[in-house]
């Protein structure tokens, strides 16, 4: 029969995941600028990447 595979330790599972977390939000980084071009360039006024926040008011005047 096949050994099992030995089970990691919960700090090293930790660990591993943490280092994945850290290249992954680096390559995210990389692509930041890029994205917010293309988002721009094919919806300027939409997208999470404009930096203006919406209003929500559709037009209208908010009074005090």
């Amino acid at each position: 029969m096949a050994q099992r595979p030995a089970i990691k330790q919960p700090s090293l599972i930790r660990d591993e995941a943490d280092r994945r977390l850290v290249m992954l939000r680096s390559d995210r980084r990389v692509w930041r600028d890029t994205w917010w071009e293309i988002s721009h360039y094919i919806l300027p006024t939409r997208g999470r990447y404009f930096h203006v926040p919406n209003q929500s008011s559709r037009g209208r005047f908010k009074g005090p």
